[in-house]
């Protein structure tokens, strides 16, 4: 397949002599001679590589060449310049300067590296795009899965939930029918407005019937049952009783009980959830079990997955963190991984915290032993079911290997090109001492015989000294 390759450049002969010479090579080459029309055709064509020229009119280089970046994210970018201002001024912006003294097969060398980076970039891209996502979907799906959440949910919705209900019996009643335990709502004289299913099915709860009537021993009476304690206290509390089951089966309970204020700050409502001992038991280990399996994924996750808090505090870190930064619960971000304000700023985390969505980016950290890695960066928030962003999840998937592949390939390319025009020196060094060869032979002329004859030798002996030198660089070493 051919690389595409775009060519903007004001200067008329040297963006049709670049085309033709591209051309020749096998690229795909698209040329622009000004600013808009190249933003468009690199946006539509999807080229790997963008060559910039640097005498285009009423332009700003380097704001143009950053343009380029934010429009092409993962092509190479690259300026056509002989001038050592350009080059200075474009230093850690464009990827790369071809000056017009480059040997052609050098070009094709370097080119097409940067096409190669640029597909490699992008097939990185599109791998860490699927892992992010399916990542988040367990993630998402494990989470959304587990009781807790749905605790949460009930908690943040208690007060309109409770409104409800008391507005609306049926409403209230079949919303209680989802929930596992007893859970009924009593009004200020002590008697039952609604009960779950389980409440009416099992201890023969209804509406109308006294708060007491479901309770063993001395909870048995008007006065003492954990409803009539809490409209005398007008506090929230906690009690372990016995309760009657229909089947006559008594049953010991923790029974919990909280007011529900009206708008003068009196009892109108009381809020009362019970559940078996065992059940509780039952409840903690399926909760405990849940914060296993969830943990389990957590460390198996081959990133470093760090969860933090607004204010960019560590709150939980996988197994892979730890092993690496050591568990850093508590400690800033910027504690872990030393950088200035304007770099936070600037990275996936901030713009994550500021918007409220999913970012990721590239960001280059200290490792301990201050040794810098090249970091992608997934930041996703994780807000509570109201929407409040409450903490943000970052992934961090080391690069530095890729990057230090990106900078060998560019290395290698070039020695290539170097060693191919040496061979061509030498092959057209042979072809002379050949001709001087043959010329002395068909004349007899013993002194040009022997010039050719050392000639060809003397290439047999440099061409033997490069393919000795390229076969002792190709061999296998241990590192």
């Amino acid at each position: 397949m051919m690389e595409h390759v775009l060519i903007v450049d004001f200067d008329r002969a040297r963006r049709e002599r670049w085309q033709e010479l591209l051309s020749e090579y096998g690229f795909r080459v698209t040329v622009q001679a000004d600013r808009a029309g190249a933003l468009q055709a690199a946006e539509r064509l999807g080229a790997k590589t963008i060559l910039i020229g640097d005498c285009l009119p009423e332009a700003d280089l380097p704001a143009f060449v950053r343009s380029f970046k934010r429009h092409s994210r993962r092509a190479a970018v690259m300026v056509l310049t002989d001038r050592p201002a350009v080059i200075e001024s474009l230093r850690g912006i464009a990827e790369g300067f071809i000056g017009s003294t480059l040997p052609p097969l050098a070009l094709e060398a370097l080119i097409r590296g940067a096409c190669e980076r640029t597909t490699l970039r992008r097939r990185l891209h599109r791998q860490t795009t699927r892992f992010e996502r399916r990542l988040e979907t367990k993630l998402r799906e494990r989470v959304e899965n587990e009781r807790f959440l749905a605790v949460k949910q009930i908690v943040d919705k208690l007060s309109s939930f409770i409104g409800r209900i008391s507005r609306d019996v049926e409403g209230g009643v079949r919303y209680f029918n989802a929930m596992p335990y007893f859970v009924s709502i009593h009004d200020r004289s002590a008697r039952v407005l609604a009960a779950n299913r389980p409440y009416r099915s099992l201890l023969g709860g209804k509406a109308g019937t006294g708060s007491w009537r479901v309770f063993e021993g001395a909870s048995a009476a008007p006065e003492s049952c954990p409803v009539a304690q809490t409209i005398r206290t007008a506090d929230a509390r906690e009690s372990r009783e016995v309760v009657r089951y229909r089947s006559g089966a008594k049953v010991p309970v923790i029974v919990h009980t909280a007011p529900i204020y009206n708008n003068e700050g009196e009892v109108e409502l009381v809020l009362e959830v019970a559940a078996g001992t065992q059940d509780v038991a039952r409840l903690q280990e399926d909760t405990r079990q849940a914060q296993q399996r969830y943990q389990l994924i957590f460390d198996a996750v081959p990133c470093y997955v760090v969860v933090l808090d607004r204010g960019l505090h560590v709150s939980a870190n996988n197994r892979a963190f730890v092993n690496e930064f050591g568990d850093r619960v508590g400690a800033h971000f910027t504690e872990v991984f030393p950088m200035n304000p304007s770099e936070l700023a600037a990275s996936p985390i901030e713009e994550t915290l500021r918007k409220g969505v999913a970012r990721h980016g590239e960001m280059v950290l200290v490792r301990p032993g201050e040794k810098r890695a090249h970091m992608l960066v997934w930041a996703s928030p994780m807000a509570t079911a109201a929407g409040k962003l409450m903490q943000v999840l970052v992934i961090l998937l080391d690069i530095s290997q890729v990057r230090e592949l990106q900078t060998s390939l560019a290395s290698l390319g070039l020695m290539i090109g170097s060693i191919a025009h040496s061979i061509k020196g030498v092959l057209t060094g042979l072809d002379a001492g050949v001709y001087l060869l043959t010329r002395g032979v068909a004349r007899k002329d013993e002194a040009q015989v022997e010039s050719g004859l050392e000639t060809v030798q003397r290439m047999a002996e440099r061409i033997r000294r490069m393919v000795f030198d390229i076969l002792l660089f190709a061999k296998e070493r241990k590192v």
